[in-house]
């Protein structure tokens, strides 16, 4: 816990409390689209004064200069500090409006996921720490679909609080009068909208149980939270793969389908934003489980870098070290 957490005031809730009291007009009214167009100019800003722009134009240049020009490249460095700004925004759309606006987001392969779900044995959504992978399941909710969300703590309810960052007052007034949002906390609004709906444990009866019932589970199908990660490589660099959303697919016979959410530079509408889904994965199922692990990884993993090449500028470029991707969370 940070130490002004303990503290009644501090000097600078002498400017943050009318700051909070300026903003909360400005997302109780403001127009999203407007909103998203804000974001976007602050991210094309922080490209411009960036003294890490070099540096990631370097990084373009190792993974994509074969098959993007040097001007490319500018235009993705451009596009994804403007995602790094717009993310958190997404994030905050949820507790803002309760995701309204969100049926104007355009869905690719939507059918796909329909056409799955006809076979009787649900489906799971495959995405992955990419674009905005949280926003799946509301948008799906906004054309009457309900998906479920597969998670850990702290996207879900009975999750622990993050530590607060105001001291006690400028928690009481941002919190609870204002009542804004955190992009780096959760509240009720966004557990009702993107909460987590089955604990990702070790124990999947709940999910099993989702399938049967003919349910669509949404499953990140990388990071550093599974017991045994899968190490393979997108666009050369090396990203550690949770097993468990391919197995769980083989296992129960249900459709794995990809899928991703990106800012899509082709639509002019401020929000700007694309659900593709992708034709489910030909999962190999043999005697041998560890070999079928391995395949339909790596038949992920190949939809998954060719999405990344399509869309550049949606990859977490700041968590490449050393040639590998170090997901945070």
């Amino acid at each position: 816990m940070r130490p002004e957490a303990d503290k009644l005031l501090e000097l600078r809730d002498l400017y943050r409390l009318p700051l909070w009291m300026a903003m909360k007009p400005f997302y109780a009214f403001a127009p999203v689209s407007l909103l998203f167009r804000v974001a976007t100019g602050r991210g094309t800003l922080d490209f411009l004064v960036s003294r890490r722009r070099g540096e990631l134009l370097g990084t373009l240049e190792h993974y994509l200069g074969e098959s993007h020009g040097r001007r490319e490249r500018r235009q993705i460095a451009r596009r994804y500090y403007q995602f790094r700004r717009r993310a958190p925004l997404a994030r905050l759309w949820p507790q803002i409006r309760n995701f309204d606006g969100a049926a104007s987001i355009e869905i690719d392969g939507l059918h796909l996921l329909d056409e799955a779900l006809a076979r009787g044995k649900g489906a799971i959504l495959l995405s992955a720490h990419y674009g905005y992978a949280r926003m799946i399941k509301p948008i799906l909710r906004s054309r009457g679909r309900s998906p479920l969300l597969v998670g850990l703590a702290p996207y879900g309810p009975g999750a622990q609080d993050y530590p607060p960052f105001f001291t006690r007052l400028g928690s009481f007034v941002h919190d609870r009068l204002l009542r804004l949002p955190r992009a780096s906390s959760f509240d009720e609004r966004w557990n009702e909208t993107v909460g987590v709906d089955i604990w990702g444990g070790m124990n999947l009866r709940s999910h099993l149980a989702a399938l049967e019932r003919n349910e669509t589970l949404i499953i990140l199908a990388d990071g550093r939270a599974a017991h045994a990660l899968q190490r393979l490589q997108v666009l050369g660099i090396d990203v550690s793969f949770a097993p468990g959303a391919v197995s769980l697919a083989r296992g129960a016979g249900a459709a794995a389908l990809p899928a991703f959410v990106i800012d899509d530079p082709e639509r002019r509408d401020p929000i700007g934003l694309r659900l593709v889904i992708y034709p489910p994965l030909e999962l190999q199922v043999t005697r041998d489980a560890n070999a079928d692990l391995q395949a339909n990884l790596r038949r992920f993993a190949a939809v998954y870098e060719e999405h990344v090449r399509r869309y550049p500028h949606n990859w977490h470029w700041a968590w490449l070290r050393d040639g590998a991707f170090e997901n945070p969370n």
